[in-house]
């Protein structure tokens, strides 16, 4: 594991972890500016094992005072119904049963579109 500071000058201060080993190597990075107050998170993953992976993502936040317009989409679950979708399938899956704390007795349960790929073959 490498942790190191990857500053050449200027308003940015960059902090990198990485960590390597046979099968591969993963690098986190954290920058702030000071000048602008941004931050910048990046990842990069490859795998050195044979499965031929890499993943390189990053996202960048700076400040802003201009009001935002959030609206939701249509058809969008909130967190708290994923969640509860993602609790009851494993929960069936491992007793066979639905769990009377998140339903009313005799309620019947049916996935959302979002989730019936990956509960294909669960009766819900």
């Amino acid at each position: 594991v490498d942790v190191s500071l990857l500053y050449e000058g200027g308003d940015e201060f960059p902090l990198r972890i990485k960590g390597v080993s046979d099968d591969g190597e993963a690098a986190f990075t954290f920058a702030v500016n000071t000048k602008d107050q941004s931050a910048e998170i990046k990842i990069d993953a490859k795998s050195n094992d044979g499965t031929a992976y890499t993943v390189k993502g990053s996202i960048k936040v700076s400040p802003n005072n201009e009001p935002l317009n959030v609206q939701k989409p249509e058809g969008a679950l909130s967190l708290i119904e994923v969640m509860g979708t993602i609790y009851e399938a494993y929960n069936q899956s491992m007793t066979g049963q639905y769990d009377s704390q998140l339903y009313d007795e005799g309620q019947s349960y049916t996935p959302t579109p979002l989730f019936e790929g990956v509960l294909n073959g669960f009766e819900l």
